[in-house]
């Protein structure tokens, strides 16, 4: 019985090209599943006033307190509680709520908040997904611009 034998002018090309492809579909392999959940997330960039800004808003409410609650409602509202270093509940004028994942650069959901009570706000927002939340209040005490982040885990 004779053995079949590839002559090696044949055979060291045919090999080169076989580790080639293997090298362009595991490439083609970790770029399809780098990309099919949308890909990379993108931060939005701000100028350096823009940052500025937010950072003195920020650090306003740095001593503050603050709660989250889900009702079991049907769509769920969110209750907020916000309390100030002296523990006297917040009152903010022209406030919305933010809602994103912090892995997330657009926002799931906004609305203006709606004070059920001294220092506690209601709002009824969309279901979310389990996992990691960013609830950011903006808006204004007493004058001065506020943003507060208050970051919650639901579900799990």
């Amino acid at each position: 019985m004779q053995r079949f034998t590839l002559p090696p002018h044949i055979a060291w090309p045919a090999f080169i090209i076989f580790i080639l492809g293997i090298g362009v579909s595991s490439a083609s392999y970790t770029f399809y599943q780098a990309n099919k959940d949308g890909g990379v997330a993108r931060v939005a960039s701000e100028t350096t006033a823009q940052w500025e800004a937010r950072s003195a808003a920020r650090h306003t409410t740095d001593d503050w307190e603050s709660n989250v609650r889900w009702s079991a409602d049907t769509p769920p509202r969110l209750h907020l509680t916000l309390h100030n270093a002296r523990n006297e509940p917040v009152s903010i004028n022209e406030g919305t709520l933010t809602l994103r994942q912090p892995h997330h650069e657009d926002p799931f959901f906004e609305a203006p908040l709606t004070e059920a009570d001294s220092g506690t706000y209601e709002q009824v927002v969309p279901t979310l997904n389990d996992g990691l939340w960013d609830a950011t209040v903006r808006g204004t005490v007493a004058g001065t611009r506020i943003e507060h982040t208050l970051r919650f885990e639901r579900g799990q």
